[in-house]
């Protein structure tokens, strides 16, 4: 579907496929890159054809060529960073054709101090990626915090299946959410549970979701002997996240302490904090001040499966209600609701 109506409110418009022979060349052409004329053309031809009044670019790849037409057709651009994207490059490699290019994180760098200083406003999703950029020269009155909130009334009211609950209440169940891959650190969570498969014998770990980490993950799980600990759920139905967390004691967020990971907070932890579950997570920067600050649960040591096992042990043992402090924030401050806020505030400057 080229053109698709979600809402009176939104419509989704897609560019048209390519096919061409040379699987290169197919990539070159489909790739949402700022310097691909194909972009450029169809970003162009909306705009005009929509009278667009403001162009929201997401994230590096494409920031320039948003940036490009709105000047060309005097159309305000909002940046929108969810992430530190040279460092994420770091992490990920440099994979693919031409990775100079596009995989490089120097490159990367510096294409995106030329977007935040030409884009009109710049959103990031916490405090700490804010600071960053004030001091690599961006100015704070163009940034907003727009928080990677939970729609709190929608999220809590999926419909929760009693069948998945009654299937793990004699289990002290931890629950992680999302995609499996080697930045999530969810073998240091697996060996973290042999750790405490001595002092809380019906622990088991469920992980929902899918992704390139998935087999290492099962292979680790077979070496450990604890197959009958560590439950793959597998890729599942957004809708369907929410009865896994309920059914959780605790939920984790085991990736580590990093440059890219300290200016972000995912979703899945206010997501977690609604159905008032306690959150183990690392000492990543942005995602452990806002478990300190709602007192919502407790840190480990990045990369240390003994600090994982000790935190879920002393969240056990604790008279703390982490789960109930963490809905309350929830409640009060991280929800979509305020972080709509925010963003019709930097809508309303562009008037």
């Amino acid at each position: 579907i080229r053109n698709e109506a979600i809402s009176k409110y939104f419509r989704i418009i897609r560019l048209p496929h390519f096919h061409l022979k040379s699987k290169v060349l197919q990539s070159i052409f489909s790739a949402p890159l700022f310097l691909n004329p194909i972009w450029l053309f169809y970003i162009a031809k909306i705009c005009i054809k929509n009278q667009v009044n403001a162009i929201h670019v997401h994230d590096l790849p494409l920031a320039l060529a948003g940036i490009l037409i709105g000047k060309i057709f005097r159309i305000p651009v909002i940046f929108d960073v969810h992430e530190n994207y040279p460092a994420a490059l770091k992490i990920w490699g440099k994979k693919g054709f031409l990775p100079i290019l596009f995989r490089n994180p120097i490159l990367a760098r510096k294409l995106e101090s030329i977007s935040l200083k030409l884009a009109d406003y710049v959103i990031v999703v916490v405090e700490e990626h804010r600071d960053m950029l004030v001091l690599r020269g961006i100015t704070q009155q163009k940034i907003f915090i727009i928080g990677n909130t939970v729609q709190i009334e929608k999220y809590c009211n999926l419909k929760i299946k009693a069948q998945v609950i009654a299937k793990y209440k004699n289990h002290f169940i931890l629950t992680y959410v999302g995609i499996l891959n080697p930045e999530r650190e969810l073998d240091i969570a697996i060996k973290g549970i042999k750790i405490l498969i001595k002092d809380i014998p019906n622990i088991k770990l469920l992980l929902v979701g899918d992704g390139p980490t998935l087999l290492g993950l099962k292979e680790l799980t077979k070496k450990l002997q604890m197959l009958d600990r560590i439950e793959f759920i597998g890729w599942i139905d957004f809708e369907q996240t929410a009865t896994y967390i309920a059914a959780a004691d605790i939920c984790i967020i085991p990736r580590p302490s990093n440059e890219m990971i300290d200016a972000t907070v995912p979703h899945k932890l206010f997501q977690y904090m609604a159905f008032a579950k306690p959150v183990i997570t690392t000492d990543a920067k942005a995602i452990s001040r806002i478990v300190r600050e709602t007192k919502c649960g407790e840190i480990f040591k990045s990369h240390s499966p003994e600090d994982f096992a000790r935190a879920v042990l002393k969240v056990k043992n604790s008279r703390i209600d982490y789960g109930e402090n963490g809905k309350k924030a929830v409640l009060e401050k991280y929800n979509w609701q305020n972080s709509a806020r925010e963003l019709i505030r930097l809508y309303e400057q562009l008037d």
